[in-house]
């Protein structure tokens, strides 16, 4: 980054001719906050501001729809809040993101039985 011309802010986030390293995260279900605040924390830590911005679902899958975000945050067959103590919990995760002109997908259903990690890049 340092060769890049960047520098640490003095809150620790990267700048560069005066624009921050920000990205915004949009999501559509409060059930999602905990884990981004924690999200947010750590990236803070790399010197990368996350702005957490929930909508609700219908806004925030617009948005996924019309390509009009930095970072989109979804999750479906998550059982969030709705598990059994001790219950294995099946979850899907997947997080889209703009990487220059072009969109990276990640999907994690690593806590599914046989559950599989990907990452694929598709063009915009």
């Amino acid at each position: 980054m340092k060769a890049s011309g960047w520098h640490r802010g003095t809150d620790g986030i990267w700048e560069k001719e005066g624009r921050r390293f920000s990205v915004e995260v949009t999501y559509g279900f409060e059930e999602h906050t905990p884990r981004l605040v924690v999200l947010k924390e750590e990236a803070k830590k790399a010197g990368i501001e996350l702005l957490l911005q929930q909508s609700d679902p219908t806004a925030a899958f617009k948005k996924f729809l019309e390509k009009n975000f930095d970072v989109a945050w979804m999750g479906w067959s998550t059982s969030i809040g709705r598990v059994a103590p001790g219950s294995p919990a099946p979850r899907r995760m997947f997080v889209r993101f703009k990487l220059n002109d072009s969109f990276a997908s990640v999907t994690d259903v690593s806590k599914n039985p046989g559950g599989r990690r990907s990452a694929e890049r598709i063009s915009r």
